[in-house]
């Protein structure tokens, strides 16, 4: 009987990823993306490539490569249709990250995140090892393994989150954050992780998952303002969903 629900289980999970790698072209950036200039430290990672190189103007940042700005770097990004982004420092943005999700796709993606994070199993007793690298992982790093302590990539994502909230690019800042907090658990920037992923959820009408952002970080933050906050912006929820 465990034989057969593990089975049923796995087909399931499967059937789900195909249905979802159907769909990918719709979460794909909109548009064709070059770096126009740049100034300081600014680096990319291109593809499943490990290491960081310097940048040079002109590139075509794709989907799956990475930029990150320095202390004194920054970088002026430009979609075909003329739009412009501009990275501040220390910020770490991925090309798959500068796009607008609906509310039911990022729904979808973060169903995938939770079932590809439950282990299939060998033998019904050990888990399987898992290699699916999810949006936005380190390069070389499987999607299951946490990284003890890099507090500066953490914040530098964190910045990146922030950065694609003041675009309107709310889904894919809920992404930045979910896998961040997944890869850096602990560390100061927690809570500011957690109040940017709330506020996203917030500003997508999921209001549901908002407010569990905003009641852990009542449970967590001994930051009296920061404790405000969250509890001011719970109750709103609370007032609009009554």
């Amino acid at each position: 009987m465990a034989g057969f629900a593990l089975s049923m289980y796995r087909e399931c999970k499967y059937a789900f990823l195909i249905v979802a790698i159907i769909a990918l072209p719709l979460w794909a950036t909109e548009g064709p993306i070059t770096l126009e200039r740049f100034e300081g430290d600014v680096q990319v990672r291109q593809g499943v490539a490990e290491e960081w190189s310097d940048i040079v103007p002109g590139l075509k940042l794709r989907p799956e490569d990475t930029i990150r700005t320095g202390r004194n770097g920054s970088a002026v990004l430009r979609r075909d249709d003329g739009v412009r982004y501009s990275i501040p420092p220390e910020t770490i943005i991925d090309g798959a990250d500068l796009r607008n999700i609906d509310r039911e796709e990022l729904l979808l993606l973060l169903a995938m995140e939770d079932m590809l994070s439950v282990p299939d199993r060998i033998n019904g007793d050990r888990p399987a090892p898992r290699t699916t690298v999810l949006h936005g992982s380190p390069r070389g790093r499987m999607s299951g393994e946490v990284i003890a302590s890099d507090p500066m990539t953490a914040q530098f994502r964190i910045n990146g989150a922030r950065f694609l909230i003041n675009q309107n690019y709310h889904g894919t800042a809920v992404l930045k954050i979910r896998e961040t907090l997944r890869l850096f658990p602990a560390g100061e920037y927690r809570t500011d992780a957690m109040m940017i992923a709330a506020e996203s959820f917030e500003s997508m009408e999921l209001f549901e998952e908002a407010s569990r952002y905003y009641r852990t970080v009542l449970d967590e933050s001994t930051n009296a303002d920061t404790r405000r906050v969250a509890g001011t912006r719970l109750e709103r929820i609370n007032e609009r969903t009554e």
